[in-house]
């Protein structure tokens, strides 16, 4: 400590205040690092890596703090797409007491979502994808089918009936038209006469 004009001055604690902004912002852009690492597993399907990701950005957070919080929310989110509910729901349980209130509303209604039961899907509903990483190499010259020359489908062959009644020779269907259109237009006529 120094003593000058009246002022106390205390170096050793200026250069423990200045050592530990430099840890924290160490530590505040390893977070930040893993942080956006883990959101960008967990939008890429990487269920597995945003975990790992997210569980060390939460180590290196406030877990107290809003950001500290969020991070613990996009784990829940993890947890619950990497099938681990039991994992999801007792993190829920425990941001539920968070300080922050958005986070703990969050928590919240998570936790809603995590203990609404399952639905069954009926199997139409699913598609089936097959695994392709079993293929041996003979199977993927399997797969290379050569393209054939487009060939034009064949007009369909019409009976004596079936042609006289497209042809409009008369037949009743036709009548019938025609006259329900003769009826329409006199009417019509009629109408604009009558108004005239």
């Amino acid at each position: 400590m120094l003593r000058f004009l009246g002022f106390t001055i205390r170096i050793g604690y200026d250069v423990k205040s200045l050592q530990t902004q430099a840890v924290n912002s160490e530590q505040r852009t390893a977070f930040q690092a893993r942080y956006q690492a883990g959101l960008a597993a967990f939008e890429g399907g990487q269920y597995r890596q945003s975990i790992i990701e997210l569980e060390q950005a939460c180590q290196l957070s406030n877990r107290a703090s809003r950001v500290g919080g969020e991070a613990q929310l996009w784990l829940v989110s993890a947890y619950q797409a990497a099938d681990r509910l039991e994992a999801a729901i007792a993190l829920c349980q425990t941001l539920q007491h968070h300080p922050q209130p958005s986070i703990s509303r969050k928590a919240k209604d998570l936790l809603y979502i995590l203990r609404a039961p399952r639905l069954q899907r009926p199997p139409e509903w699913l598609s089936k994808i097959p695994d392709l990483a079993n293929l041996d190499d003979s199977a993927e010259q399997q797969r290379y089918v050569s393209a054939a020359a487009p060939t034009a489908p064949a007009e369909p062959e019409l009976s004596l009936a079936q042609f006289a009644t497209t042809t409009g020779d008369g037949s009743s269907d036709n009548q019938a038209f025609v006259g329900l259109a003769i009826a329409v237009a006199v009417l019509v006529l009629g109408g604009l006469w009558w108004l005239a």
